[in-house]
């Protein structure tokens, strides 16, 4: 493809810029132009796509592509490109504007620049959330359609309970009550509602759980280096989790902050789990 014009930019500058000819490149970790248009894979970017949402790093993201762009804004683990014409005239631009276009516009381009560190997550969603999220993306979270009338709802009861919709989360996972998957989204939602005696009835309902084995090596170091003790790397303790949680929910700390971060991975790792239909 011929080189364009390109601005690159952190999401956090969008507002001071406007479009560009050419094509604008959103990305919050250090990236060069040069090591963007170097990448095989924007050489390879079609010119039919008006949008490209290029992976960085090494690994391949698990989830697919129009599911990962709801969990949480592309430009920490992407390079996005989009063409000046994909831009609606007189709009203004910020990193929710070409977030919400970026899950609505179809077919999206995507392929990966290998050798650049994803810039790593600062903020978790909080324990017991008041309110939720950003409201556009509600609409485009109940448009999700997955392989099988159980897969969309499994997807959609996660995707509601990261941005904070806990009432709509509730509705999905009690819709499949019985179904361990969806019983381990609605523990996780009664214990950010909080509602933590709920909780704990709903884990002892789920019981182990494949994500609570790819969860306990991945917490119990977290946890640690914040001064919090009892959790294993070999075995899940979902009930002390819970009281962990009860416990912290409040605080500003580095065990706070930890148990956040393990919520996080949890719940990823479960849409995860939900999106491959095991």
């Amino acid at each position: 493809m011929p080189e364009p014009a390109i601005t690159l930019c952190s999401s956090s500058k969008l507002a001071a810029i406007g479009p560009v000819e050419g094509v604008l490149v959103v990305c919050d970790s250090p990236l060069s132009v040069e090591q963007v248009t170097a990448a095989p894979a924007f050489q390879s970017w079609p010119d039919a796509s008006l949008w490209a949402c290029l992976s960085l790093g090494d690994e391949s993201d698990p989830l697919p592509s129009a599911i990962r762009w709801l969990i949480e804004p592309p430009f920490r683990s992407h390079a996005v490109f989009c063409r000046v014409t994909s831009i609606s005239s007189g709009s203004s631009i910020d990193a929710d504007a070409l977030w919400k276009q970026l899950t609505e516009t179809p077919n999206v381009w995507t392929g990966s620049i290998a050798g650049i560190s994803p810039v790593p997550r600062t903020e978790w969603p909080g324990l017991a959330p008041r309110l939720p999220g950003k409201s556009w993306l509600l609409p485009a979270i109940e448009s999700v359609r997955g392989t099988s009338p159980r897969q969309t709802t499994l997807i959609k009861a996660g995707l509601y309970l990261l941005h904070d919709d806990l009432d709509e989360s509730h509705a999905q996972s009690q819709s499949m009550e019985g179904d361990r998957d969806a019983d381990l989204w609605h523990a996780i939602m009664h214990r950010r509602e909080p509602d933590y005696g709920n909780a704990k009835y709903w884990c002892r309902r789920v019981g182990s759980h494949p994500v609570h084995d790819q969860l306990a090596p991945l917490a119990a170091p977290v946890l640690t280096q914040a001064g919090v003790s009892g959790f294993s790397a070999a075995k899940w303790d979902a009930l002390r989790f819970v009281d962990l949680c009860e416990q912290v929910a409040h605080e500003n700390s580095p065990a706070n902050r930890a148990a956040r971060e393990v919520q996080w991975l949890e719940m990823t790792l479960h849409l995860t789990h939900c999106a491959r239909g095991r």
